[in-house]
């Protein structure tokens, strides 16, 4: 008992030292997930399968720590459905334009526990008639165009691993690159739209962009 309290105490103290309030958006309070989706990973929507069908194909020494979903619907361990209908945290957290967001009508992540520009994945559905192409093109200026925080993400990947729905993901470079392997043996049809280094540009603050919500709530399910 004497050992939890101590762990928790170092928690609390490592969590208020890496939080920077002025640069970090808050999260909301954390819940238990929806009915739609479980703490396994289990795919609700067709976006979430997808991601679960390639983080299914790694191989154990090819893991690490991952979250799904977004802040309002954490889930551990796999791919989560986003809140389409919030619109900032889809153009905050995942660069989409405002006309990006208006062709999504399904959304769903997977990232890095520790660090999110280590690997971030998003599978969006998109409307019926939708230019792909010109969509992963606006995607990919809106990338460049980025100022990021200290520890900036190496490269970006944009496919298309079904008619209809459209993935983005950046990070490090050796990440993606398994990452890019295994979703070819889930999806051996998809198309690879644009797969390039990011051009560096960091922000002067050169803030680490830790998930300090997800890390807590990834630790309170286990202890």
């Amino acid at each position: 008992m004497k050992e939890k309290w101590m762990f928790w105490l170092l928690l609390l103290s490592f969590l208020t030292g890496c939080s920077n309030p002025a640069a970090e958006p808050s999260l909301p309070g954390l819940r238990s997930v929806t009915e739609s989706q479980t703490m396994d990973g289990t795919a609700i929507t067709k976006c979430s399968e997808i991601l679960a069908n390639i983080w299914e194909n790694y191989r154990e020494e090819e893991r690490f720590l991952v979250y799904g979903g977004d802040s309002q619907n954490i889930v551990a361990d796999g791919p989560g459905d986003l809140n389409i209908a919030d619109k900032a945290m889809l153009q905050q957290g995942f660069f989409l334009t405002e006309t990006l967001c208006r062709g999504v009508i399904e959304g769903a992540a997977l990232e890095h526990l520790l660090n999110r520009n280590a690997f971030c994945a998003g599978v969006f559905r998109v409307t019926g008639g939708t230019d792909m192409v010109q969509m992963a093109l606006q995607w990919k200026d809106r990338l460049e165009q980025t100022q990021w925080p200290g520890g900036r993400p190496q490269r970006y990947l944009i496919t298309q691993p079904e008619p209809g729905f459209l993935l983005l993901a950046y990070g490090q470079t050796s990440i993606l690159e398994t990452f890019l392997i295994r979703m070819n043996q889930a999806y051996p049809k998809g198309q690879i739209l644009v797969y390039q280094e990011i051009p560096q540009k960091i922000s002067p603050q050169g803030l680490l962009p830790t998930n300090t919500g997800a890390i807590f709530y990834y630790l309170m399910e286990r202890f």
